[in-house]
């Protein structure tokens, strides 16, 4: 059985990281931990018997934590709507200690883009990345894939806050592409997960913004939107090649961070 995730279709790197990092407890366990991802909600909260382990809130107006078992939520957002539960960061920095074989003897490529998974049919990502030699990064690849590409990255660029979490735990420095993401989450949604995370390790919300809503529109209207859409990515990106605003956590910090999670991952798992 899987750990409680959000699961799409298409597939999304960031949530799949679940399948790897909880795959060592047992079955009867395993189902019953709320793992990584913006997913705490009331639909979440009415479930008996459920382990909050590192999950961040999708909707702090509506939070019900009574019959939930809240080791520690992601970070200090989710903890003030927690009733002040404990937070550590994002169970995703566990990664490297599950996912094998991966290749850090190099880099391949000056710059990657990582672009969220809801927007990958919303803009022309390739021809984009292709003008500017940037690297593309599909996040609907498998998590090991998506990985590699990364600590191959000198720099990332990340729609997907798994993407800046995974570049932050292989120290490849990262900035954020913030853009409306209303097919698949508000905008308060996704700034407050950003801001969760960012809070938990104490960096500032340095980003490059799109101001075009990312949307699904057909036919003549639908490319045409596509088109303008990947213009003013097209058109962000040239400046940010530039740029020095990329960052990583500090590395104590993170550290520290890492031996809390590992911690609270051995208590559970000892567990029956």
């Amino acid at each position: 059985m899987a750990p409680v995730f959000f699961k799409d279709n298409k597939g999304n790197f960031g949530d799949e990281i679940n399948k790897i990092i909880f795959k060592e407890l047992p079955s009867a366990l395993n189902k019953r931990v709320i793992g990584i991802g913006t997913i705490l909600g009331s639909e979440i909260s009415n479930n008996k018997k459920l382990i909050v382990f590192g999950s961040g809130v999708r909707n702090p107006l509506d939070i019900k934590l009574e019959n939930l078992d809240v080791r520690f939520v992601r970070g200090p957002l989710s903890s003030s709507v927690c009733n002040g539960a404990k937070f550590i960061s994002d169970p995703a920095y566990l990664l490297n200690i599950f996912l094998k074989n991966i290749d850090q003897s190099h880099k391949k490529y000056n710059l990657s883009l990582i672009p969220h998974y809801s927007t990958i049919n919303n803009a022309f990502w390739l021809t984009i990345c292709r003008l500017l030699k940037i690297n593309f990064i599909d996040p609907t690849q498998p998590v090991k894939e998506v990985v590699q590409e990364i600590v191959y990255s000198k720099k990332t660029i990340c729609g997907a806050m798994h993407a800046a979490i995974i570049s932050d735990l292989y120290n490849t420095p990262w900035i954020r592409l913030r853009m409306n993401l209303s097919m698949s989450e508000t905008p308060f949604i996704s700034e407050f997960k950003w801001l969760d995370w960012l809070g938990s390790i104490d960096r500032t919300n340095f980003y490059i913004n799109i101001g075009l809503e990312s949307k699904r529109i057909s036919g003549f209207k639908g490319l045409l939107y596509k088109s303008l859409t990947s213009l003013e990515i097209l058109t962000r990106l040239i400046s940010q090649k530039k740029s020095n605003n990329y960052q990583l956590s500090n590395e104590q910090k993170k550290r520290k961070i890492i031996k809390r999670l590992i911690k609270e991952y051995e208590k559970l798992k000892r567990e029956k």
